[in-house]
């Protein structure tokens, strides 16, 4: 009995020896993490090092869709760009990340939307193009929206996101 509890535990020590090696083989320790970004391939910061810096403004929202009556919302935003393409966008206090390509920026923004009589949920879909003190762009996306608690309803977002220097 003794003879099978230690082949036992040699195979589940080597067991578990495997299964660390294979996460640690795995582990990303960029410090990027990835929370719906566009698309993640940058120029390795050959042009992007000239757009550097951090931006301000706002993103403006519009929902529209049948029966649906929510007012636009303005938000402020926040966005930097390193000297290496890496690009940080904070809006209402969510956070995403993505790169710059050349001039061009493409993210995915996680959206809720709430007021009287209206709840919304979606992606808003930024793409924007940089020029050096401003970095500014269309915002489109859908969103699955209830109204008065029970009614579910689709709505198009559409806005604007503009950013400066």
């Amino acid at each position: 009995m003794l003879q099978t509890f230690v082949l036992n535990l040699r195979w589940a020590r080597a067991l578990l020896l495997g299964l660390m090696l294979g996460l640690a083989a795995c582990s990303d320790d960029s410090g990027i993490t990835e929370s719906g970004g566009g698309s993640q391939s940058s120029d390795g910061g050959a042009q992007s090092a000239k757009f550097a810096g951090n931006y301000n403004g706002t993103l403006t929202l519009n929902y529209v869709g049948d029966g649906i009556d929510a007012d636009s919302k303005t938000y402020d935003a926040a966005l930097i760009v390193t000297t290496n393409g890496l690009v940080q966008l904070t809006v209402d206090g969510t956070q995403v990340n993505g790169v710059i390509n050349n001039n061009k920026v493409s993210l995915d923004l996680k959206i809720t939307h709430k007021e009287t009589g209206v709840s919304c949920k979606g992606t808003a879909v930024i793409t924007c193009t940089a020029n050096g003190t401003t970095v500014a762009g269309p915002v489109s996306g859908q969103a699955s929206c209830t109204v008065l608690l029970v009614d579910k309803r689709n709505a198009t977002l559409s806005g604007n996101l503009t950013v400066s220097k």
